[in-house]
């Protein structure tokens, strides 16, 4: 077993809610949704789609942020804590996203992993409602002792409102150990292939059953 941990200043060890395990914020339209439609199982007995939605720690927002998009797409934010900066355009010039908002939201806690191990940092998997399209990095968080922010590309639409609240998911921190591959290419083998597609059709729950791994994240 391998240890993480969220260091925060007094302050945000006080005022902000903290960084808690993804599988315990499933959202309430999979928790509502049935397993089975007709004879069809549904995305709730898809052992890889809950696998990326429960995998690492969720890094909440820190604190309710109002947004409002102008008649130009200008964008505006209010909040009761700095928790949201504007983002200059000159480092996201020449990106397909250059002539959209960029804001950067602003995260109070530093991650620690294990040596060896960095974090993949990418918008909740799986998950949908947000009016930014988070960017996704990998940081080395066994050495590099620091907040690391993020940036979210504004969708809303110009004329519209949006109230993100203290404590939505914002991102998901994954831990992932580093090590160095090397890719390959060699014929597929027909037979297993077709054995493994038959077993499939004869028992739908195989992989779940049978090959898939549980990852456990406290």
């Amino acid at each position: 077993m391998e240890d993480i941990a969220f260091h925060g200043s007094e302050n945000a060890l006080r005022d902000f809610p903290r960084p808690y395990p993804a599988s315990r914020a499933v959202p309430d339209w999979l928790k509502d949704m049935s397993m089975v439609v007709g004879d069809a199982p549904t995305v709730k007995r898809c052992a890889p789609f809950l696998q990326g939605v429960t995998a690492g720690y969720i890094l909440p927002l820190a604190a309710d942020c109002h947004f409002s998009c102008d008649a130009a797409g200008t964008l505006s934010v209010r909040a009761d804590y700095r928790v949201v900066e504007a983002h200059s355009p000159d480092q996201y010039a020449g990106t397909p996203f250059a002539n959209m908002a960029v804001v950067k939201f602003l995260n109070p806690w530093l991650v620690r992993t294990p040596p060896g191990y960095s974090t993949l940092f990418c918008p909740p998997i799986n998950r949908f409602g947000m009016p930014f399209a988070m960017l996704t990095g990998i940081v080395e968080t066994d050495t590099f002792y620091c907040e690391i922010h993020f940036p979210g590309i504004s969708t809303l639409r110009p004329n519209t409102n949006f109230t993100l609240r203290q404590g939505t998911p914002l991102m998901q921190a994954i831990p992932i150990k580093r090590d160095t591959w090397q890719s390959g290419f060699d014929r597929a083998d027909e037979s297993r292939v077709a054995a493994m597609q038959e077993a499939i059709k004869a028992n739908p729950h195989l992989y779940k059953e049978n090959y898939w791994v549980k990852q456990g994240y406290t």
